[in-house]
This record gives structure tokens, C-alpha cells and sequence, in this order.
């Protein structure tokens, strides 16, 4: 007599060799929630996806830090653009 939902598998190769298997066939919401944990665990498009997000975070943590702390010497040198622009004759 075999427990619930415990089925017992057996398969005649080429071989004439018996391939015996025991596999868990239970049914309801704790299979589909097992069958979802062990794909998501399996599946690595997730963990390239967080990989790509945290560098981009920290690559715009960069660019922010980047522009606040230049961002007056930026100003000043366009101020001298547009002066020396200006300055032209005809302009």
C-alpha cells in the first residue's frame, strides 16, 4: 500500500533493464506554491535583473554626486561662454 499522493513509476528501457522511480504527486495549493518556490529558485533571470538595477542605482548615485559637486564650476564656465559670445562683434 503506497501513502497519498506518493506514485510509483516503473519504465522498460531498451535495455530490457527496469528503471524504478518514486516521484511526489500531491495535488492543491501546497504543490502549486512548492512547484512556484522551486522554479523561482531554479530561474537566475531574477537575480541578473536585480544585478543590472543596483548598477544603475549606483551609476545615477554617481551621476547625481557628480553634477552637485561640479555643478557650480559647470555654471561658471558657461557664464564665460556666453560673455565671450556676447563679446563677438555681430553676434
Amino acid at each position: 500500500m503506497t501513502p497519498a499522493g506518493l506514485v510509483l513509476n516503473i519504465q522498460l528501457t531498451t535495455c530490457d533493464r527496469a528503471a524504478v522511480g518514486l516521484s511526489f504527486n500531491p495535488s492543491g495549493k501546497d504543490f502549486v506554491m512548492r512547484n512556484l518556490l522551486q522554479k523561482f529558485r531554479r530561474d537566475e533571470d531574477g537575480a541578473a535583473m536585480v544585478e543590472y538595477a543596483v548598477l544603475l542605482g549606483l551609476i545615477t548615485a554617481a551621476v547625481i554626486a557628480t553634477i552637485t559637486l561640479l555643478g557650480g564650476d559647470i555654471a561658471g564656465i558657461f557664464s564665460t561662454v556666453e560673455a565671450a559670445i556676447k563679446a563677438v562683434p555681430g553676434a
